[in-house]
């Protein structure tokens, strides 16, 4: 049985704010059509946002199953992230995303 991406996303932010080291938020994106609205961070928009602790650096993470592929939207917005001295990466398990947050705190100049 394959597991669903809310369900990987649910099991990242608990493991990451489990660890206190990070504010996060979950950024949904989309439009609504009946309001005709676009809502979220834009387009490509990473699934979680947060702040690292103590440093204030800007940490994005989109989260995918195993079998995900990232849209070209949403490696552009991981791209302007990375480009702009914050953290962006793409994470497939709590494991991995508790890996992320270790290499962005040793990674912050």
């Amino acid at each position: 049985m394959r597991v669903r991406e809310g369900r990987i996303l649910q099991e990242v932010r608990h493991a990451l704010v489990s660890t206190g080291r990070v504010l996060l938020w979950r950024n949904s994106t989309g439009f609504d059509a009946e309001r005709k609205v676009h809502y979220g961070l834009g387009l490509g928009g990473a699934d979680l946002i947060g702040i690292l602790k103590p440093s204030g650096r800007f940490f994005a993470l989109e989260v995918k199953t195993h079998w995900g592929k990232l849209s070209a939207e949403q490696r552009a917005w991981l791209a302007a992230v990375s480009g702009a001295g914050g953290f962006a990466a793409v994470v497939r398990s709590p494991e991995e995303a508790l890996s992320e947050l270790e290499s962005a705190s040793l990674t912050h100049a």
